[in-house]
């Protein structure tokens, strides 16, 4: 797929997302980063401060298996994925892991089920990520898991409705593993893989593609190869819903895309200088907003939809290259965009004019997980802990919480849902709220964690 020229037109219009109309919302979070993808919440009452051996923690549940997927919330069911080492393997096989689907009562942390998804040879992969890295997505009809080389859908039963194989090629040209997230948009399940071997294999493919939500059956899909593709990208698409429907946005390295959701085309594309994008998106009002990159090519990118003239794609408000975050998402929350870097240097900008507010270090730790923001706060977290700062001009640190003891750190972004702030360790998943007494759940597959064999 050759890159197209930048001169697509579309109608004119200013993008209204359903998941910034906090009366439309309901208190769930069902996909990474929550309603629309955004890391925006309207839950209330979150927690401020608490300790997870003894303050503020509603129920705790200890995980068999390991992963660095986010927990999701739909239907007052909290789901998560996790990969567990396969006591055996197939002749040749060096490992196997089974990737598992759990359910727990999100008010409780009870148990409802856990549902084994598929057992695959271990790929290659990052050392800082997992054999289950992309978070689910969910509808009322089940939940959709995707593990690179496969795609599934789990009813809310536990039961799975449908198994498809979307790339048989994944682990033998993964380099870094599945990154990408699954979302949802009119009937269709999007998914994506990027090749991630830069221009040194040209026979390596990438992929977006369009899967029918009822049956797992392939809509359309757009591959590309050698120096045709974006090259290292780990994003999760934007599914942005406007007075014309839903449009479909894709930041990769390189370039932002639209792509028109029944068929795949290519209906706009911005360049810009930004290599191996792990940050997703954000978007509010009539901005879109890209940051992150790597190996010194990083950059912020805000575009406007409003800016332009009648029936053009989005035009360039500001750019910077300052402090720009290598793995977190940001968040844009009521005009300020929110940042920061894999060390913790935090900064807020004025969405419109990319004009700082303020920059400050935050404490504990490497942040690679994604900002989540609600109630007026924002929740950055380490691998040691979780800072909760107020959201606006100036810079006020709340609370400064200690995830507690060796094995704890996770790389795995919070949640929101439930009344809770949602906390995925090593070894366990945690609902924080404000609450004085605790309770502690279990999974029977959690005695012994496979992934200590």
């Amino acid at each position: 797929m050759n890159r197209p020229a930048s001169s697509a037109r579309l109608p004119a219009l200013v993008l209204l997302l359903a998941a910034g109309c906090a009366q439309e919302q309901p208190p769930e979070w069902p996909q990474f980063r929550g309603p629309g993808g955004l890391g925006v919440s309207t839950s209330q009452a979150l927690p401020l401060e608490w300790s997870l051996e003894s303050e503020n923690v509603r129920w705790s549940v200890p995980l068999a298996g390991r992963g660095n997927s986010s927990p999701i919330v739909a239907l007052d069911t909290v789901y998560l994925t996790e990969a567990r080492r396969a006591a055996e393997s197939p002749e040749g096989v060096d490992k196997t892991f089974e990737r598992w689907l759990l359910a727990l009562d999100a008010a409780t942390g009870t148990p409802k089920w856990e549902t084994p998804v598929v057992s695959t040879a271990a790929e290659p992969k990052h050392w800082l990520s997992t054999h289950a890295a992309v978070t689910p997505a969910a509808d009322r009809d089940g939940v959709y898991v995707y593990f690179g080389s496969h795609l599934a859908r789990v009813s809310h039963g536990g039961e799975v409705d449908w198994l498809v194989e979307v790339d048989p090629a994944y682990a033998a040209h993964s380099r870094y593993g599945a990154a990408s997230s699954p979302v949802l948009a009119s009937d269709v399940v999007i998914a994506m893989q990027d090749r991630e071997w830069g221009y040194t294999r040209t026979e390596d493919a990438g992929w977006l593609a369009a899967f029918e939500r009822e049956t797992g059956a392939l809509r359309w899909k757009v591959e590309w190869a050698g120096q045709e593709g974006p090259c290292c990208t780990y994003t999760t698409p934007l599914v942005l819903k406007g007075r014309r429907g839903e449009r479909l946005i894709v930041a990769w390295s390189w370039f932002v895309r639209e792509y028109d959701l029944e068929t795949g085309e290519v209906l706009w594309s911005r360049d810009y200088e930004i290599n191996q994008l792990a940050s997703s998106p954000v978007f509010e009002n009539d901005l879109l907003i890209v940051s992150g990159g790597a190996h010194a090519v990083k950059g912020t990118q805000a575009f406007s939809f409003a800016a332009g003239e009648a029936g053009s794609e989005p035009v360039l408000l500001w750019g910077n290259k300052a402090a720009v975050p290598e793995t977190s998402s940001p968040l844009l929350l009521d005009g300020i965009l929110y940042t920061v870097t894999d060390f913790g240097v935090m900064s807020a900008w004025r969405a419109s004019t990319g004009d700082l507010l303020w920059r400050h270090r935050l404490p504990r730790g490497q942040y690679r997980a994604s900002l989540v923001g609600g109630e007026g706060r924002i929740y950055a977290a380490s691998q040691r802990g979780v800072a909760v700062l107020a959201a606006g001009e100036r810079y006020e640190l709340l609370a400064e919480n200690d995830l507690g003891g060796a094995g704890r750190s996770s790389n795995a972004s919070p949640a929101i849902g439930g009344g809770c702030l949602l906390l995925r360790t090593v070894t366990h998943l945690h609902c924080v709220g404000e609450r004085s007494e605790s309770v502690t759940a279990g999974l029977s597959g959690a005695i012994r964690p496979s992934w200590k064999r």
